[in-house]
């Protein structure tokens, strides 16, 4: 900033209203310059795309055709995400920096944080807008091709877990053991418990996922499906068995009343749809407490029933319409771009325009590779210094895979408010922080 503009009384400017209002005039320009520059092109490609993914999809059954659709619906949806952050607000920074129009822009006077913001705050209005219609353009292409919509769930995870011996005694299993076998002779099981739920919920408005791997004990004679008991203890301790749910993608009932056979499924399965055996519950399960105990007791000593802590046992409720979840998982993915965006306009305030794309495409590489250097960073191999450089990075880089939502879409898994506002307190405190710095860059240098 020259010193011209640098003598200009901030009074003004310094007041909240005045602030708010410079925010809402650069957000506004930022808006108007979109829609000079031909950005809906963008997302009219973007449209088409996904009409070509949904109705090109291809895969052994309905189902996975769907899943397919849905999670490359929703990687259309990152990809302009990620395109838009890294250029729109630096391109128009850069612009307003080598045109000189800063000098027109902090002599209203305004504050240089309220035109970072409100670059920052445009973009993603639009962003925001845009992502919004092609969820509505996936939505048709949904229903043009397959005639349906997923359906969503919201599920809720176990808070604690057990083991119980054929002789009925209740053993806890150690904090750090994600998961159990359980073999021998039959009769015994484990137990999973819910906190927190709602108690006097209507019958058939919750419903018991259950997903368990059977193997046998012999490699060469493989078991694929065991027959178990699953049951509500109630408060005094008498378990009330439960019946297979009709739509229950697979399962059938055993040999006397109370038993269910139960398919073999790994923990790559996680389509709630097609994946978990589903359990009708009725209302009163639900204790006053808001607690839900559930045990899965062996009934086949064939076999060996191997089960997760999480992973094998949820409870599942109506998720909503498939469309209010797209548009949740649209926040989710504007949210992730929101920080790219503020990176961007810090790169564009200390350096061009070449340098602040590279560094911000660098940036979504890397939070996208934080899986493999975990990895890496368990590796027994991995040196001493090596191993203190990638606690160094894992600790400083973004994880753009913490909320990630097509694969849970693609398997029924809704998008809740609180997952909506988890990733926006993510991701907005880095974007807030490369925001504060981009001011202090920009009030340094000469415009």
């Amino acid at each position: 900033m020259n010193a011209a503009a640098a003598a200009q009384p901030r009074v003004a400017a310094n007041r909240p209203l005045d602030w708010l209002a410079g925010v809402r005039q650069i957000a506004g320009l930022a808006l108007r310059e979109a829609a000079r520059s031909h950005l809906w092109a963008l997302f009219a490609l973007a449209a088409v795309a996904i009409v070509g993914v949904v109705f090109g999809a291809s895969a052994v059954d309905r189902a996975g055709e769907i899943k397919l659709a849905v999670a490359a619906t929703v990687a259309v949806f990152g990809f302009v995400a990620v395109l838009l952050a890294a250029l729109v607000g630096a391109l128009a920074l850069r612009r307003d920096i080598e045109g000189h129009t800063g000098y027109l822009l902090f002599a209203k006077p305004l504050a240089p944080s309220a035109y970072l913001v409100g670059r920052w705050l445009g973009v993603q209005l639009a962003l925001a807008a845009g992502l919004a219609l092609l969820a509505v353009v996936g939505v048709l292409a949904l229903l043009l091709r397959f005639g349906q919509l997923p359906e969503m769930r919201q599920v809720v995870s176990p808070t604690q877990w057990w083991r119980v011996t054929q002789g009925a005694e209740v053993l806890a299993i150690a904090a750090g053991k994600d998961s159990q076998s359980l073999s021998g002779p039959r009769g015994n099981a484990l137990r999973w418990r819910f906190s927190g739920l709602h108690a006097g919920s209507p019958d058939g408005a919750r419903e018991l996922l259950l997903r368990l791997r059977v193997t046998g004990y012999n490699p060469e004679d493989p078991v694929e499906e065991a027959q178990v008991v699953v049951a509500v203890i109630g408060a005094d301790g008498a378990p009330s068995p439960l019946e297979l749910a009709p739509r229950s993608p697979y399962g059938r009932a055993g040999a006397s009343a109370g038993r269910i056979l139960v398919r073999s499924r790994d923990e790559s399965r996680n389509d709630l749809a097609q994946d978990f055996l589903r359990l009708r519950l009725p209302g009163s399960a639900v204790g006053a407490d808001g607690t839900l105990t559930i045990q899965v007791t062996r009934d086949d000593a064939r076999g060996v029933l191997i089960a997760a802590r999480t992973a094998s046992c949820k409870l599942a409720e109506d998720g909503g319409g498939f469309l209010a979840n797209l548009l949740r998982a649209t926040l989710v993915v504007a949210a992730a771009a929101g920080l790219l965006g503020g990176w961007a306009l810090l790169g564009a305030t200390v350096s061009n325009l070449g340098i602040a794309l590279l560094g911000t495409l660098t940036l979504f590489f890397a939070g996208n590779a934080l899986p493999f250097l975990r990895e890496l960073r368990s590796d027994d191999d991995t040196g001493h210094v090596l191993r203190r450089a990638l606690d160094l990075a894992l600790a400083a880089i973004p994880d753009f895979s913490r909320h990630e939502v097509a694969a849970g879409l693609a398997a029924g898994h809704g998008v809740a408010w609180g997952t909506v506002g988890a990733a926006w307190g993510y991701y907005g405190g880095y974007a807030a922080l490369f925001l504060a710095a981009g001011w202090f860059a920009i009030r340094r240098r000469e415009l």
